[in-house]
This record gives C-alpha cells, structure tokens and sequence, in this order.
C-alpha cells in the first residue's frame, strides 16, 4: 500500500488492486512498471488499514494491477469499501461486462445516498500503438465504449492519457482521437510522465530527455527513470479545454470535482 500527497480536502489514500484479490497483473504492457521482471509488488492492503485516515478523502484502487481480474473478491472489497465515507476511484483497461457494471452501479447508488462518488478512470494511453505495447487488454474502440457505458451507468468515467509516451509511441493525431472520441461522455482527464524501472521501450536510443527522480506515490521513495515533456503535456491540455473537456492534475482531483458538482444545487 502507498499513499499519494494529500489534496487540500482530505487524505488521498492510494491502495494496491492486490488486496482486493487482483493479483500481480496479467496484461503485460511493455510500458508498465507492474510489468517489469524487476518490479516487486506492494504487502497486500487490509481493510484496518484504511481506518479513519482515508474517510473523508479518496480512495484509489489498482494502481499496479486490474482490479477486476478476479471479479469476486474485487466487488467484496468495493461493497465494503463503500461504507467508509470516502469516495472510491480505480482505474482500468478492461471490457468491464454488463454483470460488473449493474453491481457498481448499485454501489455507486448507495454511495451517493451518503454523499460519497464511485468513480471509474478508463486508462487510455494509447491508440494506433496499443496493440503493439499493450496486446492483452480490450482494444481502445472498446475502452471508448466503456466511457458511455459507464456515463449511463451514472459511475462518473474519467480519462487517463497517462504515461504520456514520446512519438513514435503516442503521436499527436493518436492523443486527438482519444479526447475526440471520449470528451463527451468523460468527466474530464488525467495526464501523466512516464516513470520506469527498465527501459523496456528503448526511449535511451531516443533524441529524449530521461533522469533519475525519486517515486512520489511510493512511500520508500524509490528512485527510477522518469521522462516528462511538459510542453507536450501543456499541448494537450490546451487541446482538451478546446474540445469543451477538463484537465486535472490527479484522479483524486477528479473525484472531488465530480463530488462538489452533484451536491451543487440545482
């Protein structure tokens, strides 16, 4: 378990897919830290241990694994997660099936009924790479369907464009199809750099800027690779607020955002 920087209006508790049954991820992303031979995932997460900490604040689940490769165990820690007062987020890469999104949808309904947010983040990194980088998940035309299955399902989807990858990985036309395809029916969108342990992508062979930094969601601090092109991230933002979407710096933000906008009256 680990734990992000805390929002100004609660604690953000970042919790590993694993507890909820998950286990080590099964989708191998060439890009993901989850999927590198070297990484060791986190002790499992147990309930006591989101205590009093995380009521009031955000609950972040399967940052280094799917939440839903075991459904069952997944929706037994979601059920019992959703009565600690908190708003809950995870994100995915799956074809979530209608069966999953009826019991979210009956989490999320109860949630609401105690003022708190279930919110989905729909990772979507990639288009015309992703078959190539990350061959065992749905396919990007399914993930964009996912985002209006969840808006219908009213469990408040988000996009993550993150990590965002230097071309020839993720090109700009790839990043205008995905906000073009999906700003109708997210809540808004999360940007990220890409950290790395390995470099499984082969970015030292390209004209890119990489450095060593340590790991700020990680609470030993650990240092990796990190690559970041922050006019690039500027780019796209700008590029999001055009197409009439909202840019956040945290699915936390996300949340809290969708949260304060439900109990707005009116």
């Amino acid at each position: 378990m680990t734990s992000g920087d805390s929002p100004p209006d609660g604690p953000r508790v970042l919790g590993s897919g694993l507890w909820a049954g998950g286990g080590a991820c099964r989708f191998d992303c060439v890009y993901c830290f989850a999927s590198d031979p070297t990484y060791q995932p986190g002790p499992s997460l147990y309930e006591e241990d989101f205590g009093v900490d995380a009521r009031g604040g955000v609950i972040q689940l399967s940052y280094d694994t799917e939440l839903f490769h075991n459904p069952g165990p997944a929706l037994r820690a979601l059920s019992t997660l959703s009565t600690r007062g908190s708003d809950i987020t995870f994100a995915t890469k799956m074809n979530l099936p209608e069966s999953i999104l009826t019991r979210l949808r009956e989490l999320g309904e109860d949630m609401r009924t105690r003022g708190n947010v279930l919110s989905v983040m729909v990772s979507m990194p990639l288009w015309s790479s992703s078959e190539r980088l990350e061959h065992a998940v749905a396919p990007v035309h399914l993930r964009v369907a996912l985002v209006g299955r969840l808006r219908a399902a009213g469990l408040h989807p988000f996009v993550g464009i993150r990590p965002i990858l230097p071309e020839p990985f993720l090109t700009d036309s790839d990043i205008g199809r995905i906000i073009d395809a999906t700003v109708a029916d997210s809540h808004g969108y999360i940007l990220g750099p890409y950290w790395f342990r390995t470099d499984r992508l082969g970015l030292a062979e390209l004209d890119v800027s990489l450095r060593r930094a340590p790991v700020p969601w990680l609470d030993d601090r650990p240092e990796w690779w990190l690559y970041e092109d922050k006019a690039r991230e500027d780019a796209i933002r700008e590029r999001i607020t055009a197409a009439g979407g909202r840019c956040y710096a945290r699915s936390a933000d996300v949340v809290t955002a969708i949260r304060k906008s439900l109990a707005a009256p009116g």
